[in-house]
């Protein structure tokens, strides 16, 4: 009986801390996939930590690279702004077309259009002046009276546009002989209304 005892016990025990050592393993290999899981994440972090400090060195150095171009730019408009100013003021000889279509039996006119009020109040001085001095424009036309129409028809939304003096261009005009003057792309055409 004794024996039989201690054999119950024995089994009880054995159970017990069997349970016990299979409840420890658990734990153990929890923890340490948990673990293994934290340090895991750790890396994933510190890689994409690494990668948006490069991304931002190179961001860096594109906004670097960007203000410096910008800064380039804007010395050259300001020079060109200048250079157009120079040009503005000096009275530079300067033909602006007003289109490209030209029959066979059209001439050359060049037309000074004048307007009564300046584009808008903020303008340069030296634009108001060259506006007011008047603007001459290349027109084909048959007669004199057709180039007048068609330089006005082109800025039938001004009324205030006018025209100053209208005249056949020398035949050196086109031919580059003497100083030519500095022609200018044509303006772009808009809806045919007559005044």
């Amino acid at each position: 009986m004794r024996s039989l005892l201690v054999l119950v016990i024995a089994v009880i025990l054995t159970a017990w801390f069997g349970g016990l050592g299979v409840r420890l393993w658990r734990e153990i290999t929890e923890a340490r996939a948990r673990c293994r899981a934290a340090w895991t994440k750790e890396q994933r972090l510190l890689t994409a930590i690494e990668r948006m400090l490069d991304e931002e060195k190179a961001l860096t150095g594109q906004i670097y690279d960007l203000t410096e171009a910008g800064t380039k730019l804007q010395g050259q408009m300001e020079s060109l702004r200048s250079d157009a100013l120079k040009r503005k003021t000096s009275g530079s000889k300067r033909l602006l077309v007003i289109n490209t279509r030209r029959q066979p039996a059209d001439r050359d006119w060049i037309v000074t259009l004048v307007c009564l009020t300046p584009a808008r109040p903020d303008s340069h001085p030296a634009v108001t002046q060259e506006w007011t001095r008047g603007r001459d424009y290349l027109v084909w036309a048959r007669t004199e009276a057709e180039a007048r129409e068609r330089a006005l028809r082109r800025f039938h939304t001004r009324p205030d546009m006018v025209v100053k003096a209208s005249a056949a261009a020398p035949p050196e005009l086109l031919t580059g002989e003497g100083s030519a003057p500095e022609f200018l792309p044509p303006l772009p055409v808009s809806s045919k209304v007559s005044r």
